[in-house]
């Protein structure tokens, strides 16, 4: 189960990655509208995502030291 968790959170850190790669190789073709739009969303899922990365390894670690 624990293998299934970082697989999923490595997943979704190359999905960020690829994303911030799209949004710097397309910068300057996108309108200022899109790219804002864009960075803004960046922001919540790089915000989610280690937050989200956070909870899950204190839950692990805090279930493993109740069982010790």
């Amino acid at each position: 189960m624990k293998t299934l968790k970082n697989s999923i959170i490595i997943i979704l850190h190359f999905i960020y990655l690829a994303w911030i790669l799209y949004i710097l190789s397309n910068a300057g073709t996108l309108t200022t509208e899109k790219l804002i739009i864009h960075f803004i969303g960046m922001a919540l899922f790089g915000a989610f995502l280690i937050r989200g990365t956070a909870f899950i390894v204190k839950r692990d670690y805090q279930a493993s030291m109740r069982r010790k």
